[in-house]
Parts: structure tokens; sequence; C-alpha cells
């Protein structure tokens, strides 16, 4: 009775420990597979089983390596065959053309798919150009026909053409011959000053994104280096010569950090955030934030920007997973080094029932944290007290309505210039406060207006004197004047102009790249009571309004009580809403843990030698469990720590400080990196590609600066990939463009030069 195969999964999962060759199936065996019977050669050891492909198993091979205790179990991903191989056959298939790979229940070639990824459509061989087959290259290689063995002698013979065809053995040839002939052959034949012009050029296309300059901008440097004595080559002068070089930097640069992520797997937290380019694109950028180099601080790097087709939670988790997986990031990685995620609190990002956190917590258990931006958080907390207060509202129109009339009018703003001068005063600008921008933009806007008090009265007078302005114009400007001038307002303006200087201050600490979320926290609950202090002590602009209001003059200004039903702001109330709405918003109780089991790293912290002996190894092993780290080892290293008064920091618990140096305590940095994405792909830029954007954005946030930038590295890099040396003689020389006021003004230029 013949052996009966089991289940597709279960010989999945056996194929791991195959041994190397596939010559070793007898022949009758292979000829058994060949038939499709697969009864009739059933698997009876792992010894007789062939080998299996490497790209076709990368990630099942990957997820059975050896993986800490800790980590969750990687869900298998099945082995898609064609539908009328059996695994068997795709194994055997595999052993006698190595060049095939699995692409989705399709097959491909790597060969032709390596030449491809190269840039090459087609190949040379005998003085003839042959291009190279799509659907191989791309792994869409299907059996035809209708019935088992008809699809199974198709394929057979697709495979065999495919072998001896013309452009397939030259990319065979091509791949050999790179192989084979290193790079130090290729810098022999290429002498120094060919080099040398190469590295010119790059140094070139590097400072244009640098500066934020167009690459249009390219061909007219390399023409002035060339005027100041320069030799810059013949060649790799246009502008999408230019634009190819700065995405094979940004490439190599992203490669190098992968790699080392790969090999000394840093722990990291991810920055994720969505919004729209000029050109109406919905994008998402990325940011790490990791310890990318020994005995340093954790950085946060810019890693890439992706383009959304759609921008519901299920499309933007995928965008960023596709992402990960396509730079050499793998999910089985990611379940090692992952320990958060923090976004700007968008409904899309931390929805409870669909947000994109809510969808990578069943695949990512071992996420420490998913964490709100706490500068959003505190934006947040200050748009619920203004909605809460009710004069905040009636002071926050009345600035706009400054607003509107001050800035958004050039004759106004013209006329408010010369009376600041004529009083001796710096005029700021006065923009709006508490809208969409962050409150350290409120805070110079209502400081603006206290220190442009007098010329703001005396404009506001003289325009509402002003015969030639219209009736209603000139009515505006009186009741602008008699708000201005009134008690409420001058006390409500000291008490702003406090709240938010407290305010302003938070939030550009909160966004400092250093800042641990363990002194994010203690800034908030530090800010949350000098806020319930406030309450009864008033700060140093609420006592100078109250000694103005006192004495009826504010900075030479007369100012009176006002109208009878004007409102003002509670003071009291004001601070208590902002002490509550801060801590409900920025501290909430499920972060407390967290943050008191980080407490015990800090050496400040240590009790006396009699409480010290147990201290803290709770909330170490608590940690290390949430981290994946080893447990014992790292308590043996706080032991060390604790004895020796926090002057002695063995290396594994370092490593514990690393992850909470790691944990992200706002997502200010997206911000930054969608301002630069604004400056790199301006309205005049608006048709640049995502990936070009991408890696402008590269250069322009993790590259070094333009004096430290080596170009070397990245140069050998391209002339690897068969690209041009600035010197290249098998081309045509590039031209410059003839001015178009040459032929009339040349007569001209000789005059004046």
């Amino acid at each position: 009775m013949s052996a009966v195969l089991p289940k597709r999964k279960s010989v999945q999962t056996s194929l791991f420990d195959y041994l190397p060759s596939a010559k070793r199936c007898k022949v009758e065996e292979a000829a058994t597979i060949l038939s499709g019977d697969e009864e009739a050669s059933p698997v009876n050891s792992r010894s007789e089983a062939p080998e299996i492909c490497q790209d076709s198993c990368a990630k099942e091979a990957s997820s059975s390596s050896a993986s800490p205790a800790t980590l969750q179990p990687v869900p298998e991903e099945p082995l898609l065959t064609p539908d009328c191989w059996s695994v068997q056959q795709w194994c055997y298939f595999k052993g006698e053309y190595e060049w095939i790979f699995l692409a989705s229940g399709h097959i491909g070639c790597s060969v032709c798919r390596d030449v491809k990824a190269t840039g090459g459509l087609s190949v040379h061989s005998c003085g003839q150009s042959l291009r190279i087959s799509m659907e191989w290259a791309d792994g869409k290689v299907g059996p035809s026909g209708f019935g088992k063995h008809a699809r199974q002698k198709q394929l057979r013979k697709k495979i065999m053409e495919h072998k001896s065809s013309g452009a397939h053995k030259a990319s065979q040839d091509i791949l050999t011959a790179r192989k084979n002939k290193h790079l130090t052959e290729v810098m022999q034949q290429s002498s120094g000053k060919h080099l040398d012009s190469t590295c010119r050029v790059f140094h070139t296309v590097f400072y244009l994104t640098k500066k934020n300059r167009p690459f249009t901008d390219h061909p007219d440097l390399v023409d002035l280096q060339e005027v100041n004595g320069v030799e810059m080559g013949r060649v790799l002068r246009s502008n999408v010569t230019a634009t190819e070089i700065v995405r094979h930097i940004a490439s190599e640069m992203q490669k190098k950090l992968v790699c080392y992520i790969r090999e000394h797997k840093p722990k990291i937290s991810v920055f994720v955030d969505e919004s729209t380019t000029v050109s109406n694109k919905s994008t998402l950028i990325i940011y790490l934030q990791g310890l990318f180099r020994a005995h340093c601080k954790p950085v946060t790097i810019f890693f890439g920007l992706v383009d959304l087709q759609e921008t519901n939670a299920l499309a933007i988790k995928e965008a960023l997973l596709g992402y990960f997986e396509n730079v050499g990031i793998t999910k089985t990685l990611l379940h090692e080094i992952w320990i958060a995620i923090c976004s700007d609190g968008a409904a899309v990002m931390f929805g409870s029932k669909g947000g994109v956190i809510t969808l990578l917590r069943p695949e990512f258990p071992n996420l420490v944290l998913s964490w709100h931006c706490l500068a959003h958080h505190l934006e947040l907390a200050v748009g619920d007290t203004i909605d809460e207060v009710g004069g905040a509202n009636h002071l926050k129109m009345f600035m706009d309505s400054l607003y509107a009339t001050c800035s958004m009018s050039p004759k106004n703003t013209r006329q408010l210039q010369m009376a600041a001068s004529d009083l001796g005063l710096q005029l700021q600008k006065i923009g709006k406060m508490l809208d969409t921008q962050w409150v350290a933009s409120s805070y110079r806007m209502v400081q603006a207006v206290w220190n442009c008090f007098p010329a703001l009265y005396k404009h506001f007078r003289e325009a509402a004197k002003d015969l030639s302005r219209p009736t209603r114009d000139r009515s505006k400007y009186d009741g602008l004047l008699k708000k201005l001038t009134s008690n409420s307002f001058v006390k409500d303006l000291g008490l702003m102009c406090d709240a938010l200087q407290e305010l302003k201050d938070l939030s550009l600490a909160l966004q400092s790249r250093d800042i641990t979320i363990v002194d994010a926290h203690s800034l908030l609950v530090g800010q949350v009571w000098r806020f319930f202090a406030m309450k009864e002590s008033p700060g140093e602009f609420s006592s100078t309004a109250q000694s103005a209001v006192d004495c009826g003059h504010f900075k030479g200004v007369h100012i009176s009580q006002g109208r009878e039903n004007s409102v003002s702001l509670n003071e009291r109330q004001f601070y208590q809403s902002l002490s509550v709405n801060l801590a409900k918003r920025c501290a909430p109780d499920l972060d407390k843990e967290l943050v008191s089991s980080f407490s015990v790293l800090d050496a400040k912290n240590l009790p006396n030698d009699e409480d010290i002996v147990l201290y803290g190894e709770n909330e170490i092993q608590r940690l290390c469990t949430k981290f994946q780290l080893p447990i014992r080892d790292t308590i043996h290293a706080f032991r060390d720590f604790k004895d020796f008064g926090g002057k002695r920091c063995p290396e594994a618990f370092r490593a514990l400080v690393a992850c909470m140096e790691t944990l992200p305590a706002s997502n200010a940095d997206c911000e930054r990196g969608f301002s630069a994405m604004n400056l790199i792909a301006s309205p005049s830029r608006a048709f640049l590609h995502v990936a070009t954007i991408s890696s402008c954005s590269w250069l322009k946030l993790n590259g070094p600066p333009v004096k430290a930038f080596k170009p070397l590295s990245f140069v050998k890099s391209w002339l690897e990939k068969g690209r041009r040396t600035a010197e290249e003689t098998h081309c045509e020389q590039a031209h410059a463009k003839k001015d178009s006021l040459e032929d009339f003004y040349v007569g001209f230029w000789e005059i004046v030069n």
C-alpha cells in the first residue's frame, strides 16, 4: 500500500532541513515526479528530499530561526506553487534550474530579474540587441492549456525555451562577468581623473539637494565650476542625471542603515504621520528612532516617504509594512526590534475599532508603547480649556479681528509700521491665536500685541478719525480702540501672556529630540501643579496688567472701565481648567506604571543602604519582559549599578537604558519632515515623483554637511551598476544650451565685458 502524503503545510514546514542537492533523487523517483503521480513518490525521509530555493522560502526560513522565548510566534506563509505542480515537483525543477523563483503561484527567472533591477531592459549578444522577457523577470510565467498533464507539459516547454533563449544566456554572461570582475579591476581601468571628476559631479548634486535647489541648476553649476578652472568631465550634466544620482546616494545610505539594523538589531521606535503634498498626493512619512551606534544617545532619522493610494487604516498599515519589507526589514526582524510607534493622534491612526495601531497590535503583540504625541496632547488640552472658559473665546475673536485688520491689509500694515517707528518700537508680526498651529505661535502673537500696544492705540485712534476712510471702517476702528483700552482686555492679555509663555516653554521642551518619556512625564506633572498654584499667585504679565488697571495707564495709554457687559476671563477658573485638562490629556494612568518602572534606572532615585538590596528588581524584571531582554543578566548588571552608586553602567544595564531612551515622547520630527518636504516639493516642483522627494528628504534631513560629504563610496557603487563616469568617451558629449539672446546682444556684451 502506497504511503499517503501529508498535507501541504506539513510538507512545507519540513522543507527547511532538506539536504542541499536535488541531484540525489533517484532517476525512477524523478520520472515519477515529472509524471505528476504524487502517491507513487512518497517523502520517506528528509534526506531524500530536494533543496527548496532560498528566494521562495526566505521568510519561512527566517521565521524558523532561533528567537527569544518572549517573542510571539510568527504566522507561517503558504508556499504557493503553480497549480499543476506539487511541492516535490517544484523542488525538483528548482534543483535542475537554480534560476527559477516562485511568485504567487507563478514562476520567474532570477537572472533576468537581477539584470532588470540594474536598469537594463535589453542585453547585447553577438552584436544583436535582445530584450529581456518581462514575464520571466517579474515572475508572471504560469502554465497554460487544459488538464493537469497538458499544463505541466506547457510549463516544462516554457522553461526549456527560456533556458535556451539568447536573452537569458546573455543575462547569465552579464552576471557572471560582474561577479568575476571585481571593483578593484574596474578602478584600475578607470584613471584617477575619471573618479575625481565624477566625485565632483556627485558633490555638486549633493549640494543642490541640501540647499533645496532645483535640479535644473545642475548644468549651470557644472558650467560655473568649469569657468573657475575645475575639471568636471564630459557627461553627467543633465537635470535627469542629477535626479538619478540623488536617488542612488539616498538608496545606498538607506542600504547601509538597513544592514546595520539587520546585523546589530537595535531596538527602534517608529514615527508615522499622513499628509498631502502640493500636488495633492497622499503620503505617509516614516521616521525611526534608535541607538544606531554603541555608547551614543538614540537619534531620530527620516526613513522614507510612501505614496498612499488610499488613506484608510488598512491601506496605511499595508503601506507601512510593505515599505519595511521592500527595504529589507522583514516581519520577523520587526518582531525582535520594534518596541513603540508614535503618531499625531488622528482617528485613522488611533481609532479603537479600526485604527492603524489597532490593526498592528494582533501582528505585533510585543509593541511596548503605542504613543499619542505629547505635543499634540498639549494642544488638545489647551483647546479643551478654550472651549470650557467663556471669556477665552471673546479674546480669541478680538485677536482674530486684530490679525485681519493689521496683517492682511498692506495699507494698514504700512500705517501701523509708521506708528511704531514714531514711538521708537520694533513692530512684531501679529498672527492668529490658538488656531491649528502650535501654542508657541499663539504666544508670539499675544506678545506682539503686548509690546506694540502703544502703536496699536495710535493707529486705531488715527484711523477712527480719518475722514478719508468710509464711515463703516471708522466705526470699526473706534470699536477696536475701545476694546483695546478697556481694563478687561489688558487683564486678559496679561493672563494669556503668562499662560501661553508657560505652554510655549513646555511645548518646545516636548518637541526636543533628546527628551525621554520619563523627562516628558516629569515636565507635564510639574506644569500641572504650576498651573494649579498660579490660581493664587499671578504671573509677571498679570501683575503688570493689574498694576496698570489700578493706576489707569498702560504703557502711556489711558485705559478705561469699558462696557458693563464685557466678558473677561476668570483667572482662577482658567488655570483650574488648564491644570485639569493637562493632567487628563497628558498624564494618563495607563502610562504611569511604565514611567514609574523607568524611574529606578535613574541614579538620583537610589535609596539609602538599608533599602537598596532589593530595590527596583521587580521593575527591572517587568521591563525586561516587555523589551525582550535577558532578565537575569540585566538584574545582575542592575545590582552592579546599585553597588557603585550609579557610577558604573554595565553593558546589559545600558541596553535597558537605551530602550527607555528610544521610546518616543512626541511626533515633532514628522512635522519637521513635512516642513522639509514642502520646501523640496515647492509649487514650482509639484510634479516631482514621491520616490524622488523621499530621496531628497533623505539627503536633506539625514545627510552630513556639504563639507563632510564623501562621495567616493557612492561613486564606486554607481560604477558597479554599470553607470557612466563623468569622463565617459563612448557617448556624445553634453553641449551647453545656447542663450537665446546671444545673437542679439553679443556686441553689447563685448562692450560691457
